[in-house]
Formats: structure tokens, C-alpha cells, sequence
């Protein structure tokens, strides 16, 4: 392996092995040289530019005017608030860009050999000694509920590929079935939803015609049938409690779950936000800190009465935060990042190598799970951006 393979190893395996902190992620440490290794094979960046690369630039740009407009702003902190994440922002979007320029440079097998282990090792390490070590230990941390279901819905897909590729089809099956499990005895709901959902496509999308089409609608019309087993009802709650209320008690589980309440009222809150200044909205990292009067006006409210400083809770949702924080100058930029993604898949997806697959799938996954979490300020949606920016590059150049 090359001296470029191994720095690209090590950042992918350590972006999705993220539990070693020394100030900053241990990936983070591998990025510049990277970055050295991809200067030394071409030049870097604004060659070929294309439409990902625009918007990729266009949402740095909103970023800076957002911190910068956070100045005229009469809350106090505002501007110190957002000049201390820029960085964080500036150093996403220049991934995305890195390997866009740098498509052609990127072994495809690298990537998904670090990814793989990255995940695997990951899960081994929630489910065995991430509490015990992330509280003792001063250079790793605990792996949370949120980030490891987080993983598993942007990287499961190329786990998946990278086994059947390796061993074959069932082993897949196998491995889909694990990951799947991972995600469920984890307590996320998103995390078993979402990875059953893109690991299924991983597996059998490439096989998909006219008749196995009905032949899963079939098959999904049975086990919708099969789910009111007693045995199956019986299962599910023994996996998950949380994915048992929202499949089976969806209506009564909606308007007492607190979890989605708060979410509501956050959507409420970023709105009025946004109101307040729709162009350059808030300031970076604002949301939490501004206080807003959430008024309520949807079902179910009153039971949040009891829930301590809500308007100072997270968003619980991406593309609120980007719309309440950044205005349109940012909301615009990131939507448009998306939905390039997106149109391009649909639009060329019979042209598309199949190791590409994955990456659009786990980005899917990704994009769902953005509604119900504020995930945006990590690493790890943006190397899976990346690698989809970087995919579409490749196949312009090849």
C-alpha cells in the first residue's frame, strides 16, 4: 500500500472509528497529509468544476457572510458563538471539494476496506467497552446512541458491499442481518428503520426488475400481514420498545412521545427564528443559546410543560438549524448540494458502477435521518458527501 492509500485508510477508518480524541478527532490529524500526498499527484482544486463543486462553495460562502452578519446582531456572543465553528464548516466543505478534484486519485477499494473495519470495530467497541473506557479514559470517549446509529445509516451500505464483494452474497445477507441488529439493540429507532432500509437496497437493488418488483411488493404485503402475530409483535418489543410504539401505537406514541414533541417544538422555534432574519439567519452555532417564546399550537404540547429550558435545546433537525442559523445564503447552497446528489443517482443510476451504490444509498439514509436530528456538525456526513462528490467526478473523467 502507498504511502497516499495509507493516509487515506487511516482517515476514512479513524472518521468512522471516531472514540480517540487528542483535542480533535484522530483523523483529523491524518487530513493534512492527505491532502499533501493528493497535491503531489495533481492540482488540488477548480479543475472541472461542476455543479456539487458550486454549491459546495456557495454553502462556505453562506457560512462566513452568516458569522460575519451574526455582528449586527443585539444578542450578546452571537459573533464569537459563530467564528468558533466556522472553521469546523470550512474544513467540510474543503473535504467535499478535495475529493471531488481528486476523484480519479482515490482508490475505491481503500475506502471501503477502512470503512468496513471502521464500522465493525466501532460496534464492537459500543457494545463492550465504550462506557466503561469513554468515563476512564482522557483520549476516548464514550460512543453515544445518536453517533453510533449515525454511523451505521451513513456507512452500513459499503460494510454491506465491501462483504459481498469480499465473501459473496449470503455473507452479505449475514452481515445485513448483524448490522440490522446493531441498529436495533442500540434503542434508535432511525438506526434499525433506516439500516434495514438502505442494507435492502444494497443487497438487491441492481436486481430489481418489473417482476421481482412485485414479487416484493408481495413479500412486503405478507410481512405487512404477519407483523399483528402475536410472536412478531412479541419479537419486536423485545428488540426495540421505542420501534415497537412507533410501528404499533403510532397515533397514541406521536402525541405523548416526548422525544417527537421536542422535535416539534424546535421545528416551531427555527422557523420563527428564520423570520427573524431570513437571509443570513441567526449566526452559527446559535440556535441552542437564542431564546424564543415556543408557543405551542399542536397536539400534545402541554406534556412538555414539565421539560426544562426547551428553547434551548437542539433543534433535532438539520435542515432547521441550517435555515435558522445560516438564512437562505446557507439553507439554499446545502439543499442544492442535496438534491444534485439526488438528481444525479435518479437520472443516471443504470450508468452508475455499482461501488458507487452504496455511497448514494447511505446518503439516502443520511438525508431521512437529517429531519430528526441535528447531525450536521460532524465529520461524518461530510466525508459520505464527499465520497458521493467525488463518485460523480469520477465518472465524468474516466
Amino acid at each position: 500500500m502507498g504511502r497516499l492509500n495509507k493516509m487515506l485508510y487511516n482517515y476514512v477508518f479513524f472518521t468512522t472509528f471516531p472514540v480517540i480524541i487528542i483535542i480533535q478527532n484522530l483523523s483529523f490529524y491524518f487530513f493534512p497529509f492527505l491532502v499533501s500526498e493528493l497535491y503531489r499527484k495533481r492540482n488540488l482544486l477548480f479543475k472541472n468544476m461542476n455543479r456539487v463543486d458550486l454549491f459546495a462553495i456557495m454553502f462556505a460562502i453562506g457560512a462566513i457572510l452568516s458569522v460575519l452578519m451574526s455582528l449586527l446582531s443585539p444578542v450578546e456572543n452571537s459573533f464569537t458563538k459563530g467564528i468558533a465553528v466556522l472553521p469546523n464548516y470550512l474544513y467540510w466543505i474543503f473535504l467535499v471539494l478535495l475529493f471531488s478534484f481528486n476523484a480519479i486519485q482515490l482508490d475505491y477499494k481503500v475506502i471501503y476496506k477502512a470503512a468496513f473495519w471502521g464500522v465493525t470495530i466501532s460496534t464492537i467497541y459500543f457494545y463492550t467497552i465504550s462506557e466503561a473506557l469513554g468515563n476512564a479514559s482522557a483520549f476516548f470517549i464514550g460512543l453515544q446512541q445518536n453517533m453510533y446509529s449515525f454511523i451505521l445509516i451513513c456507512f452500513a451500505p459499503m460494510l454491506v458491499f465491501y462483504v459481498q464483494e469480499k465473501w459473496g452474497q449470503s455473507r452479505a445477507v449475514i452481515a445485513s442481518i448483524l448490522v440490522v441488529l446493531a441498529g436495533t439493540l442500540s434503542g434508535s429507532r432511525s438506526g434499525s428503520i433506516l439500516t434495514i432500509l438502505t442494507c435492502f437496497l444494497t443487497l438487491y437493488s441492481n436486481r430489481l426488475n418489473i417482476l421481482r418488483i412485485g414479487l416484493i411488493a408481495a413479500l412486503l404485503f405478507t410481512g405487512y400481514l404477519s407483523m399483528n402475530l402475536p410472536v412478531v409483535k412479541d419479537t419486536v418489543f423485545q428488540l426495540n420498545e421505542r420501534t415497537y410504539s412507533l410501528i404499533y401505537e403510532t397515533e397514541t406514541t406521536l402525541a405523548e412521545d416526548e422525544s417527537y414533541l421536542v422535535r416539534l417544538a424546535q421545528v416551531e422555534k427555527g422557523l420563527g427564528l428564520f423570520s427573524e432574519n431570513p437571509f443570513f439567519g441567526i449566526g452559527l452555532n446559535n440556535f441552542n443559546s437564542r431564546s424564543y417564546n415556543i408557543e405551542g399550537k399542536f397536539e400534545g404540547f402541554e406534556r412538555l410543560t414539565g421539560v426544562d429550558n426547551l428553547d434551548q435545546l437542539s433543534s433535532h433537525n438539520s435542515y432547521i438549524n441550517v435555515l435558522a442559523e445560516g438564512g437562505l445564503f446557507l439553507f439554499i447552497p446545502f439543499v442544492g448540494l442535496l438534491l444534485s446528489f439526488f438528481l444525479y443517482f435518479i437520472t443516471k443510476f443504470k450508468s452508475i458502477p455499482d461501488f458507487q451504490k452504496p455511497f448514494f444509498w447511505g446518503l439516502l439514509g443520511m438525508a431521512i435521518h437529517f429531519y430528526f436530528i441535528f447531525a450536521l456538525v460532524n465529520v461524518f456526513a461530510w466525508l459520505l458527501m464527499a465520497l458521493v462528490a467525488s463518485a460523480i467526478k469520477y465518472n465524468s473523467q474516466k
